[in-house]
């Protein structure tokens, strides 16, 4: 398999109890969808409360074309994200 794993990767058991609960607001999940054929690629991304989604397209699958999305995704609600928890996956 060509894909990597994330270094100083920290496991989604480990997120702070807090999160874990989903009693409070501007804890989110994020995941990648890919396309058949890697052809497209999305971030979604969930409020672990509400759960409220916002979805992005990616422009490629690297990094940071993720972190530039999920950036844009999210500034609309800066003030209330308090955690991104990703599932660690090896999508590209």
């Amino acid at each position: 398999d060509r894909r990597g794993i994330i270094p100083e990767r920290v496991s989604m058991d480990e997120r702070p109890a807090i999160v874990n609960a989903k009693r409070r607001f501007g804890d989110w999940e994020g995941d990648t969808v890919i396309g058949k054929g890697h052809r497209g690629a999305l971030v979604t991304l969930v409020e672990r409360k509400s759960p409220y989604t916002v979805i992005g397209s990616l422009e490629h699958e690297k990094a940071d074309a993720v972190r530039k999305t999920v950036t844009e995704a999210l500034m609309p609600y800066k003030e209330r994200v308090r955690t991104i928890t990703y599932d660690n996956g090896r999508e590209f």
